[in-house]
Formats: structure tokens, C-alpha cells, sequence
């Protein structure tokens, strides 16, 4: 999973959440996790720096590979946004999974 690092603030509700994957990471490099989220290495990553060049190209990217990308607010990516958590996954039967997962309690 990409961008999650325990402690901030921001975080979505509680790293606990975190811990209902059976393995969670970090690369820290965005084109690295795309790559991986294209091809199915990784099964979903989750971004909370915005910014236009780790992520313009590689949302398109893993739509391309049919792909399905939001913010967890459900409101759909665009290059200028710089707040909000961006979850990519599979499908959007997977994305929604995935966003329940870190919206329930």
C-alpha cells in the first residue's frame, strides 16, 4: 500500500485499519507502485501527497489497464488536486471493498 505511514494526522481513521490486509508497504517511489498496481504485483496502493507529477501519468496508466482510481471521498482524480487520499485498485467492485475497509470503524 502506497503512502501510509503511521502517526500523521491525516491518516484514515487509525493505522489499526491497516492491519485487516495481510501485508501492507511502502516504496515511497510513485512510479515503482504504479507499475506494480498495473501489472497486479500490488493488489491496491493509497496516496495522500498529491501531486501532479507522481500521479498524473500513473492514474492514467492504471486506467489504461483497466484500472479503477478515486479519492476515498469517492470524488474522481484530477492533476490539480493537492488534498485527499487516492485509492487505486483492480476493479471498482475491489475500490469500493478497499474503501470500506478504511471508512468503517
Amino acid at each position: 500500500m502506497a503512502q501510509f505511514r503511521p502517526g500523521r494526522q491525516s491518516e484514515p481513521k487509525g493505522a489499526e485499519r491497516v492491519q485487516r490486509f495481510s501485508r501492507t508497504t511502502t516504496w515511497r517511489c510513485s512510479a515503482y507502485e504504479y507499475r506494480a498496481v498495473a501489472t497486479g504485483a500490488m493488489s491496491f496502493a493509497l496516496n495522500a501527497e498529491l501531486k501532479p507529477w507522481d500521479h498524473a501519468a500513473g492514474v492514467l496508466i492504471h486506467h489504461e489497464a483497466s484500472g479503477y482510481s478515486a479519492l476515498l471521498s469517492g470524488e474522481a482524480y484530477w492533476p490539480a488536486m493537492t488534498k485527499g487520499w487516492l485509492l487505486l485498485a483492480p476493479d471498482a467492485e475491489s475500490w469500493e471493498a478497499i474503501r470500506r475497509s478504511f471508512a468503517e470503524g
